[in-house]
């Protein structure tokens, strides 16, 4: 929610008070309170993983949740592998 945050921040000038995900497969509610503090450390993370991938330094880090349905599998090394974790 971070990044939702840091988005509305550099539209209007201030972070929202709440932000708030909404699975609706699940029917569950997830409400963040972002502050500055929170919004600056996830910048600073993904500076760092901008910077990693420019590199050339994105190793694969294979998930069962999140594999099944990753539209690149048939590309993945690490399912050919058998990498992935359950």
């Amino acid at each position: 929610l971070n990044l939702y945050a840091m988005a509305v921040k550099e539209l209007y000038g201030t972070l929202p008070e709440r932000a708030t995900l909404f699975y609706l497969k699940d029917n569950k509610v997830v409400d963040y309170g972002p502050t500055e503090d929170s919004v600056g450390a996830f910048i600073q993370s993904l500076e760092q993983m901008i910077a990693r991938i420019e590199t050339g330094e994105f190793p694969a880090q294979p998930d069962y949740r999140r594999c099944g349905w990753c539209p690149y599998g048939d590309l993945c090394r690490s399912r050919e592998e058998g990498g992935v974790r359950e």
